[in-house]
């Protein structure tokens, strides 16, 4: 769809910057929420709020829904700010900036974040309406953005509530496999469903693929899915990826989250390791001749999947107080743990280092997999 993007010029000069359409995220935004617009309301605008905010209204407030996409107010916002959409129902007013592959915008000298901003806007929006609730929302596809949110937070007290691109395949899914709804929104759903899937933005759904996990393709796109919506909960018990950078590790090197082309390349495991926020320590060692980033290792968690022996992992491991991660050692520990786990080993080294392990072996077609390797990870950091 993405009609009122291009209305809106926002799909000019993407080619002129160097950005891919398939990157950009105004189209996506303008294309799903153009198609949540025009569905029955209460089957996709109505289960989208309530997943981003808890809030329920009536059929008949959902039916007068009144969206406006990147309005311009001044008044509000001023010159530098524009959200994505504006959706007003009943006595609510909802904010909703949609990130994809972009962070959000930081303060600077002259200017407030991104989200004050757009919060100081809508609580003045809301006032001049005379509505009697605001919701700031943020959807988000990178789960890098959930720990700006939360700092956002920490400083500034503002809720801003989040909406993950996840969530709204699972809607679009579940809206896909109603028995009697109107053709026109199975077909809006089916196409939300599957522009998501191809931006790499699907729910988790189960690991189908593992009996051919070599098309990897499928199993990929599972594994995303999950890491993504995983991390989502770990975040809200402050525990985070164990590196900065989004990666899932992979057979003696790394794959970013966000490449593509992957149909051929056969993984045996994944891996993602994770701390605590307040655990997750930084440094950056200058040699002279490069500067390189040193990660605290000394607790942290993983989630594992063993394509080769179809099975799942959940594991503490522990070091002394100080240790710190040398070159190449998601590689190294994550090989090691495969070839000794069966061995039932309760600690083994990683370069000079011992480190301690405790290992929960789960079912990976459980039904709630993804509450399980929380609720362990979640107890094992805690």
């Amino acid at each position: 769809m993405a009609v009122v993007a291009e209305l809106k010029g926002k799909l000019n000069g993407y080619q002129a910057a160097g950005v891919r359409y398939i990157d950009a995220e105004d189209p996506l935004t303008s294309s799903v929420f153009e198609s949540i617009e025009v569905m029955d309301p209460e089957l996709a605008l109505g289960r989208v709020l309530k997943e981003a905010t808890g809030d329920l209204f009536s059929p008949e407030q959902l039916a007068k829904a009144e969206f406006s996409y990147w309005p311009q107010n001044k008044e509000a916002f001023g010159d530098r700010t524009e959200p994505d959409l504006m959706i007003t129902v009943g006595d609510t007013l909802f904010l909703l900036e949609a990130k994809y592959r972009s962070g959000l915008g930081q303060a600077s000298d002259d200017t407030k974040a991104q989200l004050a901003r757009e919060y100081d806007g809508g609580l003045a929006l809301k006032k001049k309406k005379e509505l009697a609730r605001f919701r700031l929302v943020c959807v988000v596809g990178d789960v890098s953005t959930l720990d700006d949110i939360a700092r956002f937070h920490e400083d500034t007290g503002y809720l801003v509530h989040c909406l993950q691109w996840q969530q709204i395949h699972r809607i679009m899914c579940e809206i896909e496999d109603l028995p009697d709804i109107e053709r026109r929104d199975r077909i809006l759903a089916t196409r939300c469903k599957e522009l998501l899937e191809r931006r790499r933005m699907a729910s988790f759904r189960g690991f189908q693929h593992l009996e051919d996990y070599r098309q990897a393709k499928g199993l990929y796109g599972e594994v995303f899915s999950f890491a993504n919506m995983l991390l989502a909960r770990l975040n809200e018990q402050d525990i985070v990826r164990a590196v900065e950078e989004f990666r899932i590790e992979r057979d003696g090197g790394q794959r970013s989250l966000a490449v593509g082309g992957l149909d051929e390349w056969a993984a045996s495991y994944f891996a993602l390791p994770v701390q605590r926020r307040d655990e997750r320590r930084l440094e950056i060692q200058d040699t002279g001749q490069a500067r390189t980033r040193v990660y605290t290792v000394d607790r942290f968690a993983f989630f594992m999947l063993d394509a080769d022996a179809r099975k799942v992992f959940v594991g503490k491991v522990t070091a002394k107080p100080g240790t710190q991660k040398p070159a190449r050692f998601w590689d190294m520990f994550f090989r090691s743990f495969k070839k000794s786990w069966s061995a039932g080993l309760e600690s083994f080294k990683v370069g000079p280092t011992d480190f301690a392990l405790d290992v929960q072996v789960l079912d990976p077609k459980s039904e709630d997999l993804l509450g399980d390797v929380t609720e362990t990870i979640t107890a094992y950091l805690s």
